[in-house]
């Protein structure tokens, strides 16, 4: 009932001054619109990866020496998070990852950077295509991974793509970045390639 009385209210009163309704709308209108122009958005993954050391360190080289990719070209980082990286199973999804990128010709893969696959080719090295990498990790022991993880750690950059507590002796770490490069590929270039 009170329901109903404070409907008829509103509507009487909607009905006995309509100009002044539809001032007020128009007024609250414009209000909102100047509001829409303070909204500020932030677009692309420097939204969740200016915190990172990894970010941080981009930054400087890029103000150091400039950007290191042409014009033509773009890069994605991507970011896997779980118990090990490093594990096999870590490991494979990371590589099918990168495969799954680099079947789709519309997204212009280029080259593949990853801890993945720098572990793959620590257990084989001439496994240069995606999926010899991943028949690399699948046909290893856990101790040849762990040997390899080891050995990749001497590599130049294969710690930072990893999380901070990456431990060498346990073979593990929780995150790990890998970096895929875009391009303008003309119709008679080769396919995407790791690298």
């Amino acid at each position: 009932m009170v329901l109903e009385s404070t409907t008829d209210d509103v509507g009487d009163f909607v009905t006995a001054y309509p100009g002044r309704i539809s001032l007020a709308f128009l007024l609250l209108t414009g209000v909102f619109l100047l509001g829409l122009g303070n909204i500020e958005t932030e677009s692309g993954s420097d939204q969740f990866v200016e915190d990172l050391d990894s970010f941080e360190a981009f930054e400087d080289i890029q103000r150091e020496f400039g950007p290191s990719f042409s014009e033509s070209s773009t890069s994605t980082q991507l970011l896997q998070r779980e118990r090990n990286v490093l594990s096999r199973p870590g490991l494979l999804r990371m590589l099918r990852a990168q495969e799954r990128l680099q079947d789709h010709d519309d997204l212009r893969v280029t080259s593949v950077s990853s801890p993945a696959r720098t572990v793959a080719l620590q257990l084989d090295p001439e496994a240069t295509t995606v999926e010899r990498q991943i028949d690399a990790v699948e046909s290893a022991t856990a101790t040849e991974i762990d040997q390899a993880v080891r050995r990749a750690a001497d590599s130049p950059g294969f710690t930072s793509q990893l999380s901070e507590d990456f431990d060498r002796q346990s073979a593990a770490a929780r995150a790990a970045q890998a970096s895929v490069t875009h391009g303008r590929r003309s119709r008679s270039s080769s396919p995407p390639r790791s690298s």
